[in-house]
Parts: structure tokens; C-alpha cells; sequence
């Protein structure tokens, strides 16, 4: 096999570092890392088109011990055992979705203060949670993440609920990659076509009937 000149093997070589700093995936997305921290969380994420980002619900943990009141503390734990119990479950939708934790791009935690550390938000807690699930050897990939202390849940037993946005290839219909859907263009279905026309004669584009899981968006 020829061997490469200095100067092209040189290019690659900067090429690939270049990636591994910025954090670029095989996917496209490329994910920034916090400097001078060692807090497991991104500065930034840069997704690039032809994706389709997943918006979930927060959620907090499920009750842990049944013989506690219902909707109490100790139904549910404290911040440790509940961020583990709200991401087990994130994890499981994700799973339902066809995503798993290592899409997530971004995090929103609300936590309210444990009455055992005098009101104030287990920050510390948490990240004993978090850490089980983020930037270890089984999943090192890490989001975006901003974690503030709120003065109440909707279930009064919560001490946390996180919500997350996911990532993944855009796989609808109407919307070739790198292209706009034109009206009998490679990958405009004939429903995005017909709103195409209808957006053209002034009027509102009114959404279609599709066959059961096919979605125009």
C-alpha cells in the first residue's frame, strides 16, 4: 500500500483532532464540552439540519415505597433515589420512542428543597443520581443541562422533575435531506405536494389524513 505525503497524512491528522475537541459524532451532532470543569454536562450542542429533535414531558420518579402516604416525601425518596426513578423512566420512554439516553441533547431539572437540608435544593443528590446515567463507561455522552431550584412540584411528594430534548434523523415525509420538498421532486410525497399547491393559491394549507404513524412534520 503507497504510503500518503507528509504534508496529506499532517491534514488528516488535524482533521480528526479537530472532531474529537469539538465532539463531533458519525451523526452530525456535535457537542461542545464544558472547559476548565469537571461538571459531566456540554457548553453547547450544534444539531445540524435534516434532524428531528424530541420533545418529552417532564417527569419525576414513581413512588418507591407504597406502605408511605400517598403523594408524600417518603413515597418517593429523596432527590438521590428520585432523579434515579425520574431517568429510569425517561429511559424507558426514550427506549419507546426508539431513542435511548445517548440522544439526549438537553436537560431542564426542577428541584424543590429537601425540608432535610433546611430547604435547600440536594444538589449533590442529584448529581448521584445523574452520574449513574451520564458520562460514565456504559453511557458517556452528556447534554446540555440547567438545574434550578423551584418552590413546588405538581405532585407534592417530588423533589425533582426533569424534562429532556432527544435528537435523531429526520425520517418524515416531504423533507429530502439537503433539499426542499418541490412539487414532484425525489422525496416530496404527493400529500406534501398537494399542500405545496394549496399553499400557492393563497389559502391555509389544511393538514391531510395519513395512514396511521405517518406524520407530515
Amino acid at each position: 500500500m503507497p504510503s500518503l505525503p507528509a504534508t496529506t497524512t499532517a491534514a488528516l491528522l488535524l482533521l480528526a483532532a479537530s472532531a474529537t475537541a469539538g465532539g463531533a459524532r458519525a451523526d452530525g451532532v456535535v457537542r461542545h464540552p464544558l472547559l476548565n470543569s469537571d461538571l459531566p454536562i456540554l457548553s453547547a450542542v450544534e444539531i445540524p439540519p435534516g434532524k428531528t429533535l424530541v420533545v418529552l414531558s417532564g417527569a419525576g420518579a414513581p413512588v418507591s415505597d407504597l406502605a408511605a402516604p400517598a403523594r408524600s416525601l417518603a413515597a418517593y425518596g429523596d432527590t438521590r433515589a428520585q432523579t434515579v426513578g425520574a431517568l429510569t423512566g425517561i429511559a424507558g420512554t426514550l427506549k419507546g420512542l426508539g431513542l435511548t439516553l445517548g440522544d439526549v441533547v438537553n436537560m431542564t431539572v426542577f428541584l424543590v428543597g429537601d425540608p432535610a437540608k433546611n430547604g435547600r435544593m440536594d444538589f449533590d443528590g442529584f448529581m448521584q443520581g445523574y452520574r449513574q446515567f451520564f458520562g460514565g463507561p456504559d453511557q458517556p455522552r452528556l447534554p446540555t443541562r440547567s438545574t434550578v431550584q423551584v418552590g413546588g412540584l405538581a405532585n407534592p411528594g417530588w423533589l425533582v422533575e426533569i424534562e429532556v430534548t432527544a435528537v435523531r434523523p429526520y425520517k418524515g415525509i416531504g423533507r429530502p435531506t439537503g433539499r426542499p420538498c418541490r412539487e414532484g421532486g425525489p422525496g416530496c410525497g404527493a400529500a406534501a405536494a398537494g399542500l405545496i399547491r394549496r399553499g400557492r393559491a393563497g389559502s391555509l394549507p389544511s393538514r391531510p389524513a395519513f395512514a396511521k404513524g405517518q406524520d407530515l412534520w
